[in-house]
């Protein structure tokens, strides 16, 4: 008797999987690459968010967690409804280096507990409707360092928007990449360098080295979409600074 053998498909060369791949950058340049950066990507409650939009806040994310000094291999727990604040963390962690951990939003507060403590992570992102489950808990576990909230109510902690803000990454004499900040005052008028300057060594003084922004620019608005999210895209692309 004859049995069929399967026709199997060659093995790809060794050098065609590269060394260093991240997932996160990969997704995000395939679809920008592809023509695809004004495109829908997501849809929340809050509006759509194309392609573009969520590569600029996952770029924005992560330097948000450069900032907060959580490094690369170490871990962050995310407990999120459905929103774009998912997509954001869950891509903008990976990019950077950083371990997601997502978990259910269906769980018990003891369930929280025992993750918060064995994943040892350092920054928990969280829903705000989802907040009380993990109030107890927070103070409780010593490896977290940080909190987020996703919403309105901030529950004491920094809003997840609030870590977007409208700072950028400008690369300074070096080619290195360092904070620079776009500020819209109240008195549009009063914007100058001395209160620029002023601005920067309060910085300076309440952040580490590394966080503080190097240059600071009065705009009179900020480059929105028909939403209200800040366009970070187009402040580096009006300033001359670079893509992404």
């Amino acid at each position: 008797m004859n049995i069929a053998q399967p026709t199997l498909a060659p093995a790809a060369p060794v050098d065609a999987i590269p060394r260093d791949y991240n997932f996160a950058a990969a997704i995000l340049k395939h679809n920008l690459d592809a023509g695809r950066g004004e495109k829908v990507a997501y849809i929340d409650p809050r509006g759509s968010w194309t392609y573009r939009d969520l590569a600029a806040r996952v770029d924005s994310f992560g330097r948000a967690l450069r900032a907060l000094d959580i490094r690369r291999e170490e871990r962050i727990l995310i407990c999120l409804l459905d929103s774009i604040d998912w997509p954001t963390a869950f891509l903008g962690a990976i990019k950077a280096g950083v371990v997601p951990v997502p978990v259910n939003t269906l769980l018990t507060e003891d369930d929280y507990r025992f993750m918060l403590e064995d994943s040892r992570a350092r920054l928990l992102v969280v829903s705000e409707e989802l907040y009380p489950k993990f109030a107890k808990a927070i103070g409780a576990c010593a490896s977290l360092a940080h909190v987020v909230v996703s919403g309105a109510n901030g529950h004491g902690h920094q809003r997840f928007e609030e870590l977007l803000a409208a700072v950028v990454g400008w690369p300074d004499e070096d080619t290195l990449i360092k904070p620079k900040a776009f500020v819209v005052l109240k008195s549009p008028d009063k914007g100058d360098d001395a209160l620029a300057q002023a601005l920067k060594d309060h910085c300076r003084q309440k952040l580490a080295v590394f966080k503080y922004p190097r240059w600071l620019e009065f705009r009179r608005e900020l480059p929105k979409t028909a939403t209200g999210k800040i366009q970070r895209f187009k402040l580096r692309a009006e300033a001359g600074g670079p893509p992404g």
